[in-house]
């Protein structure tokens, strides 16, 4: 959505299984310990219409978090992680126990990242001042950095907020618009609002959006929806994924739309049998205006398939400029 959720691409590369088939909920023995519970709401601003919370220590105490971590990631998804420690002077994971994201997709400089950790503050200054026309300002009590990141000429704004608390966001003005959130100056998200978060919600992630956040394509229209992904103590990432259809019988063609889907993965059994396997394990349902889809994968299985579906988009461009046919013009003799 912009460049602030690549920095968390590792995670949120998650998002992408969880939103093909996706986990049942999980059992009271053995069951996902992590609770996305812990965000808040009064910490996002009421107009945002795309939303992202990781649970990073919980994240990280999990097999899946671990392989993401490991040297047997692909490098398209280490990339981003090294971008980001680059950037702040700390690594992301490792250092952080909450990240929570959002913004409004109209908006690419409205992106906002809140990160709640274990870090030094000290030494995230003292990169941050090493930036290239980095100036500073003050807003009230606080200090905001701003500068250009010279590889894509975006505008960054960092503000330390108290011990263990960093806000970046894309713009000064929404760095502005997220503290007044903080501070109980500007409206932020309450029960009910269009942007949905599942109250009993579980997993070391979510992530949810509404309004033209949401693209949904051969599923149809939506007014939104909402995914959380996590693992359970026997090592199963449980993933659900909820598609909030306009009514009843919207939701009604989603649920079709998508046992065709599941029905298509196991199809190709031959050709991929890591995505047939995972989709024999979806579970796809309707209740109301409601549809959801819900699997469990070993985190070793889910890993691989994720990453050889990277590999794969990885070598279609390079596949395809192979496959070019040389100039057709003639050739002089």
């Amino acid at each position: 959505m912009n460049k602030l959720i690549q920095w968390s691409l590792p995670l949120l590369l998650s998002i992408v299984v969880a939103s093909a088939p996706a986990a049942p909920a999980p059992s009271k023995a053995g069951g996902i310990e992590a609770n996305v519970g812990a965000l808040s709401r009064k910490q996002v601003a009421a107009d945002a219409n795309w939303l992202i919370y990781i649970n990073v220590k919980q994240f990280n105490a999990s097999k899946f978090g671990s392989l993401l971590q490991s040297d047997r990631a692909p490098a398209e998804m280490r990339e981003p992680l090294a971008q980001s420690q680059d950037l702040l002077g700390f690594n992301p994971l490792k250092d952080m126990d909450h990240m929570t994201l959002y913004g409004r997709t109209e908006d690419p400089q409205s992106g906002v990242a809140l990160f709640t950790g274990r870090f030094d503050s000290e030494k995230v200054l003292a990169r941050v001042r090493q930036r290239q026309g980095v100036s500073e300002s003050r807003a009230g009590n606080r200090t905001i950095y701003q500068w250009t990141e010279p590889r894509k000429s975006q505008t960054l704004s960092l503000c330390l907020l108290q011990a263990g608390q960093l806000l970046i966001t894309g713009s000064p003005q929404t760095m502005g618009q997220a503290l007044e959130v903080l501070d109980g100056k500007r409206p932020h998200l309450v029960p009910g609002s269009a942007l949905s978060v599942p109250e009993n919600a579980r997993g070391f992630l979510l992530a949810t959006a509404t309004g033209d956040a949401v693209k949904m394509g051969p599923l149809g229209n939506s007014k939104g929806f909402n995914t959380t992904l996590g693992e359970s103590a026997e090592g199963l990432v449980e993933a659900r994924f909820n598609i909030l259809a306009e009514d009843e019988q919207m939701a009604a063609s989603t649920l079709q739309v998508l046992q065709g889907l599941v029905l298509s993965a196991l199809l190709t059994a031959k050709q991929n049998p890591e995505l047939a396997e995972l989709a024999q394990n979806a579970q796809v349902s309707a209740q109301g205006s409601t549809v959801t889809l819900q699997v469990q994968q070993s985190a070793e299985k889910l890993f691989d398939l994720l990453s050889q579906q990277i590999s794969k988009r990885m070598r279609a461009p390079a596949m395809m400029e192979s496959s070019t046919p040389a100039s057709t013009a003639p050739s002089s003799k």
